[in-house]
Parts: structure tokens; C-alpha cells; sequence
């Protein structure tokens, strides 16, 4: 069983098929302070791990993350962490600070849907080297599990196998290749996963 939480509705991208660019008139971005957290989550339960999603927005854009971060790893020492994030915008310090935190059995997911100037086709305003900054800051400071989300579209489909070789190379833990759950229209792979694969 799985903690499965959306802490905050921020992000600085505009993915097309994102509720928050569908619905941005409508939509306002927030946040769960640490304090309702603190007050209303039952964690008697025990979890196999604690995943902070980027559904509904980035993660790491609360303005509390590490102290939530913190917040976890006190009261539910042996459960992994799992943060979903697209790495975008965030410092190298930034990044310094939040793998001080991050332990061996924790994991960070890159959703990242290309390589550098394909990516940014789909996670509109997606900053390439802030990304790798990030993924290079996490290898040198933490000894946590990283992982590659790679969600397949028209215009990355043929650019596998060179972001297998660069998630090799900068020690990415895991790769792997999802099909959207969104319906995308223009952007839907003309491949099949095992196609794009081959």
C-alpha cells in the first residue's frame, strides 16, 4: 500500500494535456502546508513508500518542500520516498539541499519526454539544463535511486535508444518508457513501445 500525495498545484511548465493548462482560467495554484499535514494524515498505517506526485503539479515547487521532506523521514524513518518531478528551475544548491535529505532507499522520477530540444515539444517551458544539473547535483550528493520516465509521443519516439545512452551516462538508475494515459491527438506515437524499442 502506497501514500500517494499531491502537496501542491504549482508548476512552471504547460504541458498541453495537463489539467492546469486545460482548466488554467479556472484552476488556481496552492499548496497543503506542512501544518495540515502534520495535523491530518494517519500514519499508523505503514506504507511501502510515500509518493510525492506530479499530477496535479510539480512537487518541488512547495515552498515547504524540505521541510516536508524532513517531516517524513522523522516519523516514517524506513519508508521510502519517492518524489515524481519534472527537475525543472531549481538551483544546484537547491538541489544540494534537498540530497542532504534524501536516503539510499529513497527515489526521485524525472519525467522527462525527450532529449534536449525535443523534451521542451511537450513539457512546454522546461528548462534542459537546470535538469541535468539536477540529476548530476543528486549522483554527487545523495546515494538515492533515480529514475528516467520517458512517456512516448510522436516527436520523441525515434530518440530512445541516444536517452538510454545519456541516462547510462550520467549513472540514472532506471530508464523506462510509458505510454500516455492522456489523449494527446497530435502528439500520439505512430510506433508501438515495442517498436520504438527495437
Amino acid at each position: 500500500m502506497k501514500l500517494h500525495l499531491e502537496i501542491t498545484s504549482k508548476c512552471a511548465l504547460a504541458c498541453p494535456s495537463c489539467d492546469r493548462t486545460i482548466h488554467k482560467n479556472d484552476l488556481q495554484p496552492g499548496e497543503l502546508s506542512l501544518e495540515l499535514l502534520q495535523k491530518n494524515l494517519d500514519l499508523s498505517q505503514k506504507y511501502d513508500h510515500i509518493l510525492f506526485s506530479g499530477n496535479s503539479g510539480d512537487p518541488i515547487y512547495h515552498s515547504q518542500f524540505h521541510d516536508i521532506l524532513r517531516f517524513f523521514q522523522k516519523i516514517a524513518p524506513d519508508t521510502p520516498l519517492v518524489i515524481a518531478t519534472n527537475g525543472s528551475h531549481r538551483s544546484v544548491e537547491w538541489w544540494r539541499k534537498t540530497a542532504q535529505l534524501l536516503l539510499k532507499k529513497d527515489h526521485v522520477t524525472f519525467a522527462i519526454d525527450g532529449l534536449e530540444y525535443s523534451n521542451t515539444l511537450y513539457r512546454k517551458n522546461a528548462d534542459w539544463l537546470s535538469i541535468m544539473n539536477a540529476i548530476k547535483t543528486l549522483k554527487e550528493n545523495s546515494n538515492c535511486i533515480i529514475h528516467w520516465q520517458w512517456i512516448l509521443f510522436k516527436q520523441n519516439q525515434h530518440l530512445i535508444k541516444q536517452g538510454v545512452a545519456l541516462a547510462k551516462s550520467l549513472g540514472v538508475d532506471r530508464f523506462f518508457v510509458l505510454k500516455s494515459s492522456r489523449n494527446n491527438g497530435w502528439m500520439d506515437p505512430s510506433l508501438t513501445l515495442e517498436e520504438s524499442l527495437r
